[in-house]
């Protein structure tokens, strides 16, 4: 049992109970996006994700301001769920835009894969270690864990800015490719800012219960 879960009782038990349940839809279809990339996943699978965890936040929502919470808690558990969803809603919208436009050109198709590959891989990384920062018993773990979603996160920047130099450098005339790619290399890189921003607000949490 995590540290969270030891303390809290009750109405805000049962809201970080559900708040795993969008960090687990969230690694769903973080999973679906790794198939997309290869042209064998499904956005119609993600859209169904992508409203399971509408549903879901909005339980939560409805949780924490019917007085399961207490007062001190409310802001930062609203704004965890809305980080939470933020999450799942990148990983579609990144989904949405990779089977919007194929590159012409091999090059620049192997090149976008490749990188919006690695961010996934990132991604998923990412969203365990948020998994596994819920669960934590102890807050130094959790420290720990945060610290590793910061360093993936560093990590897929350097990605990005790879990707935004290679699509202005290219000089491919293609100003399709151009936009293409720094909008996937963008929205990709939303996915892992959520599990940041999620973890800041999660640490808080954690923070002001032990405090």
């Amino acid at each position: 049992m995590g540290l969270v879960e030891r303390i809290l009782r009750g109405g805000e038990e049962g809201v970080l109970s559900k708040e795993m349940a969008l960090v687990h839809i969230s690694l769903r279809a973080n999973g679906i996006l790794g198939d997309v990339i290869k042209k064998q996943g499904s956005v119609e699978k993600l859209a169904a994700l992508e409203k399971e965890a509408a549903r879901t936040s909005f339980r939560m929502y409805s949780l924490i301001t019917s007085g399961a919470v207490a007062p001190n808690l409310i802001d930062n558990m609203m704004t965890l769920v809305t980080r939470e969803m933020d999450i799942v809603d990148a990983i579609f919208n990144l989904s949405r835009q990779l089977t919007r436009y194929t590159p012409r050109e091999r090059k620049a198709r192997d090149y976008l894969d490749d990188h919006i590959a690695e961010m996934n891989g990132l991604a998923q990384e990412a969203i365990r270690m948020l998994r596994d920062m819920h669960r934590a018993d102890r807050i130094s773990r959790a420290k720990r864990i945060r610290m590793k979603i910061k360093e993936l996160e560093s990590e897929g920047d350097a990605v990005k800015d790879a990707m935004l130099d290679h699509a202005y450098r290219s000089g491919n005339g293609d100003f399709r490719t151009f936009y293409h790619m720094i909008d996937a290399a963008y929205l990709a890189d939303d996915v892992l800012d959520g599990c940041e921003d999620s973890s800041d607000i999660l640490m808080d949490i954690m923070l002001s219960i032990i405090s």
